[in-house]
């Protein structure tokens, strides 16, 4: 239709008031689709920094803890140091304290038959406990079903590292209860079994420690952190060859 002055009229016809109908209604749909993974992306990211965060503080716990152990049964070796040193230089938290770095390099530059001797020195006397502490994931457990959204290489670590912090916790428990025994055993032959027990479980929560340190350092170098903030997907296509 044209105007008097001879211009056309841009008068919407009928099929573009559908068009723009179903456009209309089209974003509509999509819009609440697209705010939800942009919402998720977003809280994965938070969910996934407030993991590492806790990880990163259990792991410095737990080098604490295997450090403490192996001075109290004189096996603090050069091994043990360098294992020692190499995560307390890693950590950059809130605890990190430069002066235990020096003093465990101090150490490192001691000879063997000195640290024999330190070693010797520290060794607790029979029957002497700790009093050692139970550990949790407060933050992981209040958002524990955020984590089949990772990957699965991210959630099977993450839950061998629950469950091996499950085995720890109830080795500490052990290891109070024989400690709490020695005080009421009323024969020799008894507390001496119940010395072996509280030694055995000493070492079952040093080597469990050092096992879930090393779950830890999985997680920060097979490049999980990068691949995690996307959601596990089916897998299409012929599967990889092992």
């Amino acid at each position: 239709m044209r105007a008097a002055d001879g211009k056309s009229l841009d008068i919407p016809t009928m099929e573009n008031e559908i068009v723009y109908l179903f456009l209309g209604w089209l974003f509509g749909l999509l819009s609440p689709s697209i705010a939800e993974r942009v919402k998720r992306h977003y809280q994965l990211r938070d969910v996934r920094c407030g993991i590492d965060t806790e990880l990163k503080e259990l792991k410095n716990r737990l080098v604490s803890t295997v450090c403490l152990l192996a001075s109290r049964s004189g096996k603090r070796d050069r091994q043990n140091l360098q294992w020692s040193l190499d995560h307390f230089k890693a950590y950059d938290g809130v605890y990190a304290k430069p002066q235990l770095i020096e003093n465990t390099k101090n150490l490192l530059a001691l000879s063997d038959e000195q640290l024999a001797k330190i070693g010797d020195f520290q060794k607790a006397p029979p029957g002497e406990g700790l009093r050692l502490k139970t550990y949790r994931m407060p933050f992981l457990e209040a958002h524990i079903t955020f984590i089949p959204l990772f990957d699965l290489r991210f959630q099977s670590t993450i839950f061998e590292v629950l469950n091996q912090l499950s085995f720890l916790n109830e080795e500490v428990a052990l290891s109070r209860f024989y400690d709490q025994k020695t005080f009421d055993s009323n024969t020799p032959a008894n507390h001496d079994i119940l010395l072996k027990n509280l030694e055995d479980s000493y070492i079952n929560v040093k080597n469990i420690s050092m096992k879930i340190v090393g779950l830890i350092d999985t997680i920060k170098t097979k490049g999980i952190p990068n691949q995690s903030l996307q959601p596990s997907r089916p897998r299409t296509g012929r599967p990889a060859e092992l």
